[in-house]
């Protein structure tokens, strides 16, 4: 117990003492928060604009945050941390005061930047709000248990170029106006994966680690969507056919129905996807 009581106090006075500094020309904070005992982290990012950068630290950090603001401004940065039965409940927000809103969506993604590192070892649940702007959410070599991610205006990047050291039963994806790129979300290790395009050109690509069968529901309205899907993942799709949209498989693809496809290797394939896609206005690619 002491143990536990003296790790929540050293976890406290670090976020306390977080040291921000004032670089010249533009507002430049630094802040980190050390491991104390958790046995996992929840993670809330919410920005209104710029660009955000995310990466993976060393184990003993629960994050290591590198922000750079421009000073005409005038923004509430505000990170906060606790912990609550063993799991680390961090808050990271970072948006304009009332009296400047009228102007800062001309800024986008050139209004400042995150650069923050999370720990490579602690399980990580990320819940992600980005107004407009830009992010590249690298997830690479992290233990990611959930992953729920809101874009407006923006272009995002999400990345696992190595295996999930955990399991995600739930990925939510709402992209707005905007570009969205998944790469390698093979390696994610997820049960279920809903994506929502509102209007922008999206690409999804399953390359990785898949050795399960999964699902992945995709809605699209205005544009277009690329599912990169490699030869050796078997795949059921169902993708309803609209008066102003267009539906593309590749050729080892046997159509079931008007609807409805199914890979050849679908039976023997240790990875499986069941896609089920609905388009509005738009076309729909299906890639080998």
């Amino acid at each position: 117990m002491k143990n536990q009581i003296y790790r929540y106090f050293l976890s406290t006075v670090i976020v306390a003492l977080a040291t921000y500094g004032l670089a010249y020309g533009q507002s430049h904070y630094q802040k980190e928060i050390a491991a104390s005992g958790e046995n996992s982290v929840r993670v809330h990012l919410e920005t209104a604009f710029g660009t955000v950068n995310i990466g993976s630290a060393a184990a003993d950090k629960i994050l290591i945050a590198d922000m750079v603001i421009e000073p005409a401004l005038e923004m509430k940065t505000d990170i906060q941390y606790r912990i609550e039965n063993r799991t680390g409940l961090l808050d990271l927000i970072l948006r304009p005061v009332e009296k400047t809103r009228k102007g800062w969506g001309r800024r986008g993604a050139d209004a400042g930047t995150w650069d923050l590192k999370f720990s490579d070892t602690i399980p990580l649940r990320f819940d992600i709000e980005l107004g407009a702007g830009r992010g590249t959410f690298d997830f690479t070599g992290m233990h990611i248990d959930g992953l729920n991610l809101s874009a407006g205006a923006s272009s995002v990047t999400v990345r696992f170029d190595e295996p999930n050291k955990g399991s995600i039963d739930n990925i939510h994806i709402e992209s707005g106006v905007s570009r969205f790129t998944g790469e390698k979300l093979g390696n994610a290790h997820f049960k279920n994966l809903k994506f929502e395009g509102g209007v922008g050109s999206y690409t999804l690509d399953f390359d990785g680690d898949l050795r399960h069968e999964a699902n992945v529901d995709v809605e699209l309205g205005i544009g277009a969507v690329t599912l990169l899907i490699p030869d050796h993942i078997g795949v059921r799709l169902h993708a309803a056919q609209r008066l102003f949209s267009s539906v593309s498989v590749p050729e080892d693809f046997e159509s079931i129905n008007r609807d409805e496809y199914i890979s050849r290797n679908y039976e023997t394939a240790a990875g499986k996807l069941n896609i089920k896609i609905e388009s509005g206005f738009g076309s729909v690619r299906v890639r080998r």
